[in-house]
């Protein structure tokens, strides 16, 4: 569906911060229906190894397994 997304992460390293102005992004988010602002920090829980992601409103825990 699209190429590399760059991203970068926050000093703390628990949050992931997407380029959700990169053509690859604005594509994948166009085509899942995505809210970019949704997806331009995504937060990263340590304790269960786990990005919590949201999908239009919704939470949702992704493993990194």
């Amino acid at each position: 569906m699209t190429g590399l997304i760059p991203f970068t992460v926050d000093s703390e390293h628990t949050t992931l911060l997407l380029d959700t102005k990169n053509k690859n992004f604005t594509d994948f988010a166009e085509e899942s229906h995505l809210s970019a602002v949704e997806w331009e920090r995504i937060p990263y829980d340590r304790d269960h190894d786990r990005f919590i992601i949201s999908v239009n409103g919704t939470h949702i825990t992704a493993t990194t397994e």
